[in-house]
């Protein structure tokens, strides 16, 4: 009975142990935290809740932002100094790498590490 007992609670530690990871590779789990551009220029803060704050140099900006994971669409909506700014992306998330590639400007990629 006992080696029963224990080969139960292994498969549900091993099973609860691959949710967790099957979890944490979905996209709107991996961009949680914060990521610094190429040269600490721009960053980004996501949230779990969907806010964003957005780092521009010595400005910062609050934000949300969506993410269309089907199609890969990273949608940041923000204000800065008055002016309110929707911006869209196609977004790949790589280990600590999150690659932006604007879609205003064709081909434009811009990259983050994890912080």
């Amino acid at each position: 009975m006992k080696k029963y007992l224990i080969a139960a609670l292994v498969i549900v530690i091993a099973g609860a142990s691959i949710l967790c990871y099957v979890q944490s590779k979905k996209p709107e789990n991996q961009i949680i935290g914060q990521w610094t551009g190429k040269y600490e220029i721009g960053s980004f803060d996501f949230r779990k809740d969907g806010t964003v704050t957005i780092g521009f140099a010595s400005l910062s900006a609050e934000g949300e932002y969506k993410m269309d994971t089907e199609n890969s669409i990273l949608s940041i909506k923000y204000t800065l100094l008055g002016i309110s700014y929707t911006k869209n992306y196609n977004f790949s998330i790589e280990e600590d790498m999150l690659t932006l590639t604007d879609q205003l400007f064709t081909g434009y990629k811009l990259y983050y590490n994890r912080v």
